[in-house]
């Protein structure tokens, strides 16, 4: 399963750190629903979800994603990844500042 996949899942932080709406939004089918918990919020359908993706880069022009690890176990995979963009400024009303 690893070098096909792990290339996919290196392409998918590629987009969001090239904040490529498009290109993220080709990972999801039409009908996804996608929980951020962070902020708090579930998008339904990529409509909602590029406007989510669209408003966090307009938001946090300097947001990007920095795998940290990624493994493998049969027909699993999981990863690792740190968010080091700063939420200091100013952030949109769905964008919440994460509790803790």
């Amino acid at each position: 399963m690893g070098t096909n996949t792990e290339k996919m899942i290196k392409d998918y932080y590629g987009a969001w750190n090239s904040h490529d709406v498009d290109g993220i939004l080709s990972y999801f089918t039409d009908d996804c629903v996608y929980e951020d918990l962070a902020f708090g919020v579930i998008n339904h359908g990529k409509k909602e979800l590029k406007d989510f993706f669209s408003d966090a880069f307009a938001t946090m022009p300097d947001l990007r994603l920095e795998l940290k690890s990624l493994f493998f176990s049969g027909d699993w995979v999981g990863h690792e990844w740190a968010f080091p963009a700063p939420l200091s400024r100013r952030l949109r009303p769905h964008f919440k500042r994460p509790h803790g």
